[in-house]
Order: structure tokens, then C-alpha cells, then sequence
């Protein structure tokens, strides 16, 4: 016979265990590590000192900012709607 714990009867609960657990497993605290240093947008020349990546040695020229980089990013595919 299947018993089931206090976290299974609440499904919320249980996955806010699996997250929480996930996260301790990898060290993770939700926080992301920035990159400083002095790189141009390659659109508008804006000063660019912190990144959310380690940015590529061979790429510097293609960096842009946050403003150029929303401007041109590709439409949103739409998610799952079943089509081809």
C-alpha cells in the first residue's frame, strides 16, 4: 500500500521542496554574477561596464546595450500552439 508524506499532499509544497532542494544541490542563490569592463555598443557607442556574461575575446565588436540589444532581438515565436 502507497503512503503518501505531508509534502505530497500539496502539490505547491512539494515543488517548492524540489526547487529548494535543486538549488541547495547546486549552490545556486538565485543571483547572477556580473562582468565588469569597458566595452562600446556596437550600434550607439554607449559605454557598457557590466555584463551578465563573460563576454567572448573574438566578439567584443558585436556587444550591444540593453536599449540596441531590445531593439533588435527577434520576434517571440509564440510557444506550443500545435502548429508546424
Amino acid at each position: 500500500m502507497w503512503q503518501t508524506c505531508p509534502a505530497d499532499s500539496d502539490p505547491t509544497e512539494r515543488s517548492k521542496n524540489i526547487i529548494k532542494n535543486m538549488a541547495d544541490q547546486n549552490d545556486y542563490q538565485g543571483q547572477t554574477q556580473w562582468f565588469e569592463g569597458d566595452w562600446k555598443c556596437k550600434d550607439c557607442g554607449q559605454a557598457i561596464t557590466k555584463l551578465p556574461f563573460k563576454p567572448d575575446e573574438s566578439r567584443l565588436g558585436e556587444l550591444r546595450c540593453r536599449d540596441c540589444h531590445s531593439k533588435n532581438r527577434p520576434p517571440a515565436r509564440g510557444g506550443f500552439r500545435g502548429g508546424r
